[in-house]
């Protein structure tokens, strides 16, 4: 497993949010999907063949099977997958190219993208990103980046992998 990443979101407000986690469909294309090297039993359980996350429905609505609805908490944070980690950011599929990119949904991201914190964040992503061992896990792991069609609207692209 690679290097944590910090969170962008502090902790206090993702578990305050009902965004993530949520989707408004059962196949919905915003399920974290999981690297072969991340999955544990309980994990592999929970994966459909695409190695997405299975989304349950839960109280009217779709959520994540790892999420508890009851504190917004994730019953494998811990051992999260690295999409989940990463997350608002994305790794986004643009034919053969990866990029990182910030989903615009979520409030925080909202209420800080034009703040000086949410610019050295991004700067330290790019530092992340340009480490060995995370551009060979992105490399290893191509199903990780996402095709976002449809959503250009809420997603941004930030920067270019060197992968």
């Amino acid at each position: 497993m690679i290097k944590n990443l910090p969170p962008f979101v502090p902790q206090e407000v993702c578990l305050s949010c009902d965004g993530c986690c949520r989707f408004s469909e059962e196949n919905s294309s915003w399920r974290p999907k999981i690297g072969q090297e991340e999955t544990d039993a309980r994990c592999r359980q929970e994966l459909d063949e695409d190695g997405t996350i299975k989304a349950i429905e839960c109280r009217g609505q779709v959520q994540c099977v790892f999420f508890q609805a009851e504190d917004n908490t994730c019953a494998i944070y811990q051992r999260r997958p690295f999409e989940c980690r990463l997350y608002p950011f994305l790794l986004i599929r643009k034919g053969d190219d990866v990029a990182v990119g910030v989903h615009l949904s979520c409030p925080h991201v909202r209420e800080k993208r034009h703040d000086e914190d949410f610019k050295s964040y991004i700067e330290s992503l790019q530092e992340y990103f340009q480490q060995q061992e995370v551009i060979e896990f992105v490399q290893r792991n191509q199903a990780l980046p996402g095709n976002y069609f449809g959503y250009e609207q809420e997603v941004e692209c930030l920067f270019q992998l060197p992968c």
